[in-house]
């Protein structure tokens, strides 16, 4: 019996997401967060969902550190989520990229959290609740 095509279609995306690859020549868009008294400045790459501080872009052009790694230990079947509203991007971070949760002010005043890695690097909750979302098949 022949995999239907959206199976097919949830094994090629997961081969695509098992090791994260961000591209040559991604466009990245600037952003400033503050977190606490620093103003933090970072990367968003709208295709990759990905944000995370500017200082994991190399000079080379290339972006490598701590919080771009975690991207691919993340994985929503994994996450043991506490009863209530707990955001699975934070419960991600401590659980499984073994970071820890900072919130910072957008430039609008919003809030936003963080996952923060010994090496200084930071990543948006967002994106790795987006990602651990991407490993497990959703």
């Amino acid at each position: 019996m022949k995999p239907s095509n959206s199976v097919r279609a949830g094994l090629l995306a997961q081969l695509f997401w098992a090791a994260f690859v961000i591209p040559p020549g991604a466009h990245w868009e600037p952003r400033t967060y503050q977190v606490g008294k620093l103003a933090v400045p970072s990367l968003y790459w709208k295709e990759g969902h990905l944000v995370v501080s500017a200082e994991c872009r190399r000079p080379d052009g290339s972006v490598s550190c701590e919080a771009v790694k975690a991207v691919d230990r993340v994985n929503a079947k994994g996450l043991k989520m506490p009863p209530g509203g707990a955001d699975p991007g934070a419960i991600a971070c401590i659980q499984q990229a073994h970071g820890q949760v900072v919130v910072a002010r957008t430039q609008t005043g919003g809030e936003a959290g963080f996952c923060a890695f010994e090496d200084g690097s930071l990543i948006s909750t967002g994106s790795l609740d987006f990602h651990a979302h991407r490993n497990a098949g959703f």
